[in-house]
C-alpha cells in the first residue's frame, strides 16, 4: 500500500526540456532530450546543478505523453536554445514515495489519482517524479502532486 502525505512547498527554480513520444517510446525520446539540458547545465558552471525531476504534462490528442526533464537550481538560471528557465510553484502538495520497479511506480500513481478523489482535491499542476535513489538493485522515487487550494 502506498502511504501519501501532504507538505507545503516553496517555490523552485529550475531548467527543463521538454519531450514528446509514444508512451512506450518515452526512454528514447528522454535520452534524444537530455543532452541538450546537460550541455546548458555544465556551460551554467557549477552554481546550477541541483536534483533532477521529470514531470507529466498530459496527452496530445494523438495520445503522445508530454513531460519536462529538469533539473533544481538554487536561483532563476538562464534559458538556452531548447532548455527553459522556470518556477515550480509554492503550494500544498501530495506526496508518495515508492520503492521498487515500474509496476510499483504505476500502483503509486494510480493511488495518488485515488487519493485525490477520496479527500476531494484537484491537481494545481503537472505531476512531478523526483529519483532518491537509483542503483541496480533498487529504485526510490518521490512522487509529488501540487494541488489547488482546498
Amino acid at each position: 500500500m502506498t502511504r501519501i502525505l501532504t507538505a507545503q512547498l516553496k517555490e523552485r527554480y529550475a531548467l527543463v526540456v521538454r519531450a514528446e513520444s509514444a508512451p512506450e517510446q518515452l526512454d528514447a525520446a528522454l535520452e534524444a532530450a537530455l543532452p541538450a539540458l546537460f550541455d546548458h547545465v555544465i556551460a551554467l558552471g557549477p552554481e546550477c546543478p541541483g536534483r533532477p525531476f521529470l514531470r507529466y504534462l498530459g496527452f496530445t490528442a494523438e495520445g503522445r505523453m508530454q513531460i519536462e526533464a529538469g533539473i533544481e537550481t538554487r536561483d532563476p538560471m538562464p534559458s538556452g536554445a531548447q532548455i527553459e528557465s522556470i518556477v515550480l510553484p509554492a503550494g500544498e502538495a501530495a506526496m508518495a514515495d515508492v520503492r521498487g520497479g515500474s509496476a510499483e511506480l504505476m500502483r503509486a500513481h494510480e493511488a495518488l489519482d485515488q487519493w485525490m478523489e477520496q479527500h476531494g482535491r484537484r491537481p494545481a499542476g503537472p505531476r512531478e517524479e523526483h529519483p532518491l535513489e537509483w542503483t541496480e538493485q533498487e529504485r526510490r522515487v518521490r512522487l509529488i502532486q501540487p494541488l489547488e487550494a482546498a
